[in-house]
């Protein structure tokens, strides 16, 4: 599986890049954006304190942290959105 990964403000500062890709084996594939999200915070302890407020999209489009991921989906990664 090959996800494309987009980071945005703090999170782009935490994983130092603006976006990566990522390959996974069959067996080691997650299957949702939250097991993604987990796997991630191994690498970038800063996600873990952050993770109950992150707001995701799959190809462009909202999701929750219970959406799949299948191969080639671009996920983005955001802080929470404020302001009025």
């Amino acid at each position: 599986m090959r996800l494309r990964l987009r980071y945005y403000h703090m999170l782009r500062q935490e994983a130092q890049i603006d976006e990566e890709i990522l390959e996974f084996s069959a067996a080691d594939a997650p299957s949702s954006i939250c097991e993604l999200v987990s796997l991630l915070a191994q690498r970038l302890p800063g996600l873990r304190g952050l993770q109950p407020s992150l707001v995701f999209a799959r190809n462009g489009e909202f999701a929750t942290a219970e959406t799949p991921v299948a191969d080639g989906d671009t996920i983005d990664i955001m802080p929470p959105f404020c302001g009025g």
